[in-house]
């Protein structure tokens, strides 16, 4: 895993989903944005469709080629030019690694 900092000359924003207590013993949910873009690459992996119920479903992977950090949950989001990406799989290094790799698939629910 090779890469230098001017191959990350694209930006990506990373979203959570929030749950807070709606006071009646319930749980409401909310998409919160992480507030920040992350330099990232992107490169894509796979495409592929699929037939179900009478509708086409298209799903995509891409590679997200960020800085290393500590705080991504792979039930975690990406937006990326308006797609959102579900992240299936991030490739850790360890600590010591300047890059993580992040495994995201468009086309699907969570």
């Amino acid at each position: 895993m090779s890469y230098s900092p001017g191959e990350l000359d694209q930006y990506i924003s990373i979203e959570r989903l929030e749950y807070s207590s709606d006071g009646q013993g319930g749980q409401n949910s909310e998409v919160v944005s992480m507030g920040y873009d992350i330099n990232c690459k992107s490169r894509p992996m796979t495409g592929n469709e699929s037939e179900r119920y009478d509708k086409m479903n298209p799903t995509k992977i891409n590679v997200f080629v960020i800085r290393y950090r500590d705080d991504l949950k792979e039930t975690d989001t990406i937006l990326w030019y308006g797609t959102k990406y579900n992240i299936r799989y991030i490739k850790d290094f360890g600590e010591r690694s300047l890059y993580l790799e992040i495994f995201a698939e468009a086309g699907e629910p969570i």
